[in-house]
């Protein structure tokens, strides 16, 4: 993770607050501001209003993380030991290859808070003095939180069914057509949400959403809700902020009698990165067997394969993976990639046809 990261905001990351990047977990708190005394205290920074709308159609799961603002450069940590609640809702989603997902944002940023004039704590500046890095690692891992950005974050993600492998084609292009991406205008946001309407209401369809941030909780179940929410969002806030993300930076950015060396840190976040991509396979493989479980109509001589079988390799697989990761944090200097045996998974054809949704 490179200095100056921004990642999504976990409890514990108060200012000051030391992280180890390769779990994305709180430590200690070793850092504060050069005139005042520890532990660290919230500073006003800067930063106006800013709300950003976005409209997104993932085709894939990495895809549809990073609509929920959890791309992989950061997150690998969140797939492998568990995140915040932004990814507990992206994965009571079950993103699978069958239906088709839009990913509707909107994110209010009110302020941003940080540290002036960072200073490491004397228990650290001890640690390293005295060449006992592993012992620094373990108090205030590899980077400290130097600013929390304050806002909140509204997300609705709509999954529209399909029946056959022609009809999930057919309703992509449709999709497509939708005037997609990121906008400071409320209006054309809106415009492109109203455009779903009709394939909305003429399909069998899951709505789920999530707020972070504001005093009302999310209850939208149409498109037009979701167009009120988001036109409603910012004012809804108000003083009702939450900190989204935190950014982070390394140690070696102050003044130490000794700067850490982490490069044991640097290439077991690679390997983990690479354990990260494998689980998304994983995860994904699993979504589509359930899926296919749950609509077996939807699919040729489905009962003739062993998909309860398909899921216990999968699960052995993803524990392997998980125990892998697990050994490369307990011992980063040893760290190195061992390979996860993933199993040979052959599904079922989709049906070449069949009826749409009505």
């Amino acid at each position: 993770m490179k200095p100056g990261s921004e990642v999504p905001f976990l409890d514990g990351m108060d200012l000051g607050t030391g992280i180890n990047t390769l779990e994305l977990m709180p430590r200690g708190i070793g850092v504060h501001d050069a005139n005042r005394s520890p532990p660290a205290t919230r500073v006003p920074g800067g930063g106006g209003d800013i709300t950003i709308f976005q409209l997104q159609h993932p085709t894939f799961i990495e895809g549809f993380y990073s609509a929920l603002d959890l791309s992989l450069d950061f997150s690998a940590a969140f797939r492998l030991f568990g995140g915040n609640a932004t990814f507990k809702f992206a994965e009571n989603q079950k993103f699978n290859s069958f239906s088709q997902f839009l990913i509707a944002s909107v994110t209010v940023t009110k302020a941003f808070k940080e540290i002036p004039e960072p200073q490491l704590d004397p228990v650290g500046r001890d640690l390293l003095a005295n060449g006992d890095e592993n012992r620094f690692l373990q108090e205030f891992g590899d980077m400290f939180v130097l600013g929390d950005r304050m806002g909140g974050l509204y997300y609705a993600v709509l999954e529209f069914t399909t029946t056959s492998k022609e009809d999930s084609e057919e309703l992509s292009q449709s999709l497509d057509a939708i005037d997609f991406g990121g906008s400071r205008r409320p209006d054309k946001f809106s415009q492109s949400l109203s455009n779903l309407k009709g394939i909305f209401s003429s399909r069998a369809n899951q709505l789920q959403v999530f707020q972070s941030g504001a005093s009302g909780q999310s209850l939208e179940t149409s498109i037009d809700g979701i167009i009120n929410k988001a036109q409603n969002f910012a004012s809804e806030l108000g003083d009702n902020v939450v900190p989204i993300s935190a950014v982070l930076r390394d140690y070696a950015s102050l003044e130490l009698p000794k700067p850490p060396n982490f490069t044991g840190v640097q290439a077991a976040a690679e390997v983990l990165l690479n354990y990260a991509v494998l689980r998304n396979e994983i995860v994904q493989k699993i979504n589509d067997v359930e899926y296919i479980q749950l609509h077996p109509e939807q699919f040729i001589d489905a009962a003739k394969f062993d998909l309860r079988g398909m899921l216990q390799q999968l699960t052995q697989a993803m524990n392997q993976l998980r125990n892998n990761a697990s050994t490369c944090v307990g011992s980063v200097k040893d760290c190195k990639f061992v390979d996860v045996t993933l199993p040979n998974i052959t599904l079922p054809s989709r049906v070449p046809g069949g009826p749409k949704m009505t």
